[in-house]
C-alpha cells in the first residue's frame, strides 16, 4: 500500500482515527474570541473559546501515534505557550520521569489546596481576612513545615498565629508612629493598607527594626499628603 495524505476538517473526521494527525489553523486569540462569543445566561462570552479548546481536544484525539499542531504564533492565543518550551539538552527525556513529575506535581496541587482551605477557615474562624499574597505566603510556610514532618493541620495553626501575632505588632507599631504625628492623619481604610506590607515584611524576616521601618511608613506617607496638599 502507498502512503497518502487526507485532508478534512475536524467537524468530518470526528468519529474516526488516524495513525498520525497534524491540526492546522486551531490557534485563535483568546480575548478576542471572548468579544465576539455569544453572551451566556452569566453575561460570559464563552462559546468561541469553548469551541476552539473542543476542536484541540478533537483533533489530538484522533491520533493513534502522533499529533502535531501547527504553531501560528498568535500573541495571546492558545497556543503562545508553545512558545517558551524547550527540551533540556543536559538530560535524557524518560516516560518513567515524565510520569513521575506529573504525579508528583499532582500531589503537590492537592496538599496545597487542603492547606490554602484550612488557612481560610482559620481566617474566618478568626474574622481575620487573609489577601492572595498573605495567603500564598503562609501556604508556603505551612508546606515547608509539612514537609519537615509535621501535621497540616497542626502547621496551619502554628503559621496563622505567627502571622496574626505579626500582624498585631505591625498594627501597634504604625498607631504609635503616627500618634506621634500631628499634621495628618490616614482613615482606617489606608491605615489597613499601610500595615499589611509591613506585616508580610516582617513575616519574611526583612525587617530588623520595626519602628524604623514605620518611621519610613510615615515619613513617606506624609510626603504624599504635603503633595496632595500642593495640588489642591
Amino acid at each position: 500500500d502507498s502512503e497518502w495524505l487526507l485532508l478534512d476538517t475536524i467537524h468530518q473526521i470526528d468519529g474516526l482515527e488516524r495513525l498520525i494527525v497534524i491540526g492546522v489553523g486551531l490557534d485563535s486569540i483568546i480575548e478576542t474570541e471572548r468579544e465576539e462569543s455569544p453572551r451566556s445566561d452569566s453575561g460570559q462570552g464563552e462559546g468561541g473559546v469553548l469551541e476552539t479548546r473542543s476542536m484541540l481536544y478533537r483533533a489530538m484525539t484522533r491520533a493513534h501515534l502522533m499529533f502535531v499542531v501547527v504553531n501560528e504564533f498568535l500573541r495571546g492565543g492558545w497556543l503562545e505557550f508553545l512558545g517558551s518550551v524547550r527540551l533540556r539538552q543536559d538530560e535524557a527525556f524518560t516516560s518513567e520521569a515524565a510520569l513521575q513529575k506529573c504525579e508528583t506535581q499532582a500531589v503537590e496541587g492537592v496538599v496545597k489546596a487542603r492547606i490554602m482551605e484550612a488557612l481560610t477557615k482559620l481566617s474566618q474562624e478568626n474574622e481575620s481576612e487573609l489577601t492572595t499574597e498573605v495567603l500564598n505566603l503562609l501556604s508556603t510556610d505551612v508546606a515547608q513545615r509539612h514537609e519537615a514532618g509535621q501535621e497540616e493541620s497542626e502547621a496551619a495553626k502554628v503559621v496563622f498565629s505567627q502571622w496574626l501575632y505579626e500582624l498585631s505588632c505591625a498594627e501597634t507599631a504604625l498607631r504609635t508612629g503616627l500618634s506621634e504625628v500631628t499634621w495628618f492623619a490616614v482613615s482606617p481604610k489606608r491605615f489597613q493598607e499601610l500595615t499589611l506590607p509591613l506585616a508580610v515584611r516582617l513575616h519574611r524576616g526583612e525587617i530588623v527594626q520595626l519602628a524604623q521601618a514605620v518611621s519610613e511608613v510615615v515619613k513617606s506617607e506624609g510626603r504624599k499628603q504635603i503633595e496632595k496638599d500642593s495640588k489642591d
